[in-house]
């Protein structure tokens, strides 16, 4: 479920990548290219190749091929020589040298950023954010693609402006302490949105407090006349608000009643809508929206009120026509994103197996839950490991399993599941285990019943998508 990293022509001369990046140009640098890439395997020609290196590959093993493919310059962090007939700039760093031409890209380039960040809820309240963007100013709102929210994927989604957008929606995601602001950095935003602080990363981002400081650096780089939106109902992000955002208009947003935009919802008129309300504050000029959206639950309810938020600081009041119409659509969520899938038999799949964390987690078992009871009908819970917890991953999956009570069934899927698997079945909740999404989509195919509801939720390594397509096989779609 890689997203692939799309294309761009962004134009830089030389001497401007030597300027913003500090390196030491070998070969001439009267030269320009037309578009930045790393991947060795794309259309290189008249393009700058960044080579980095990764665990598992290393760019610089592809210098000869990409020039040969009519690479016109490349980026390299070795000292040692080559011999290329091409410029060769050498940095210490090759990604920051990538962060530093991205950035270099946004500040010539006339439009505002709205960079995203949080322990959950980015991929919605983006997607959102875009939508409603979209509808209000058709054609120009450019946004990250999938999952390219890290130090990789912000920099080449930014290259991809051109004078056509005049807004850039941001996810920006974290795995280890820094990565915030240095992302938050090459975007400059003009606008910031912090989401939740929860549980995520824990194996590099440690406790909860530096999970707060981590996230809170979105705010830290605001520059004055920018807007800081935050999710009102998490004390961590309102303190975070209050701390870093002093330059900045500062916006809330929740289900709480003194927010600034306060969202309701209620079942739609469809299995896969959400009714949702949104009462503004007499500050930022009252009254309420009422609309349907096919975002679920109270996750799609709050990443609307971002959305209206963001919308509203960057421009006149909007009605309910306008929000209806862009966050009222079937292709709005992304695969994997808790998205509803119709099979056969009535069945009703909630496909949000592209990641997990504690709130997370805690958010999509009760979307199904508000769904199945909506239908008076089975919830069946298959959850995957949520990874990257480190010390507290024992403890939060214990946690998780006792907190299942609603649930027909819970199916564990592997090894860090178990304390999941023994709390939810010492709670009393039929439960089985499984190592592996193989084995539990052989099992959840023949489980499923008529008119059951299935959440479908875990880390991406754990690789749920099978179990997802094993039941699809299984039921088919319904027509």
């Amino acid at each position: 479920m890689a997203t692939p990293i799309p294309d761009n022509c962004a134009v830089f001369s030389l001497r401007q990548i030597v300027e913003v990046t500090g390196a030491q140009l070998s070969g001439c640098g009267d030269g320009h290219v037309s578009g930045v890439t790393t991947d060795s395997r794309s259309d290189t020609s008249g393009k700058l190749f960044v080579a980095l290196s990764g665990d598992r590959f290393d760019g610089h093993d592809y210098l000869h091929d990409v020039v040969d493919r009519g690479a016109r310059a490349v980026i390299v962090e070795r000292d040692t020589l080559l011999e290329l007939p091409v410029p060769i700039l050498r940095v210490d760093s090759t990604l920051r040298a990538l962060g530093s031409i991205a950035r270099l890209h946004r500040n010539r380039w006339n439009g505002k950023v709205i960079a995203i960040a949080g322990s959950a809820g980015k991929t919605t309240t983006r997607v959102a954010t875009q939508a409603l963007l979209e509808a209000i100013y058709p054609g120009s709102v450019h946004a990250t693609p999938g999952n390219l929210n890290n130090q990789v994927g912000v920099p080449m989604t930014l290259l991809g402006l051109t004078d056509q957008h005049n807004y850039a929606v941001i996810e920006v995601g974290t795995n280890f302490p820094g990565e915030v602001r240095a992302l938050a950095e090459v975007c400059q935003p003009d606008v910031a949105v912090l989401t939740l602080i929860g549980l995520e990363h824990t194996e590099g981002l440690g406790d909860l407090d530096g999970i707060e400081a981590e996230e809170g650096d979105i705010f830290g780089i605001l520059a004055p006349g920018s807007v800081a939106i935050g999710n009102g109902d998490d004390r961590r992000v309102v303190r975070q608000l209050a701390r870093r955002a002093l330059q900045a208009r500062q916006v809330t947003y929740g289900c709480e009643q003194f927010v600034d935009y306060s969202a309701t919802h209620q079942p739609g008129q469809h299995i896969d809508t959400t009714s949702i309300g949104i009462q503004r504050s007499e500050r930022t000029g009252g009254g309420r929206l009422v609309f349907e959206s096919t975002l679920l639950g109270k996750p799609g309810a709050l990443a609307a009120a971002a959305a209206v938020a963001v919308a509203e600081s960057l421009g006149p009041p909007i009605d309910d026509a306008c929000v209806g119409q862009a966050l009222f659509r079937n292709n709005l969520g992304e695969a994997g994103r808790l998205i509803v899938l119709k099979l056969n038999e009535g069945i009703v799949v909630v496909d949000d197996c592209y990641n997990a964390n504690p709130p997370s987690m805690t958010s999509s078992i009760a979307v199904a839950t508000e769904l199945a009871e909506r239908r008076q009908s089975r919830l069946i819970l298959v959850l995957g490991e949520m990874r990257e917890l480190g010390p507290h991953s024992e403890r939060e999956h214990r946690i998780l399993g006792n907190k299942l009570g609603a649930a027909s069934v819970v199916v564990a899927v592997g090894q860090q599941t178990q304390p999941l698997f023994d709390s939810a079945r010492s709670a009393g909740v039929p439960s089985e285990y499984f190592s592996n999404a193989d084995e539990a989509g052989v099992r959840i195919a023949d489980l499923a019943e008529p008119g059951d509801v299935v959440l479908v939720k875990g880390s991406r390594g754990v690789k749920l998508e099978v179990v997802v397509r094993a039941l699809a096989a299984k039921k088919g779609y319904a027509a």
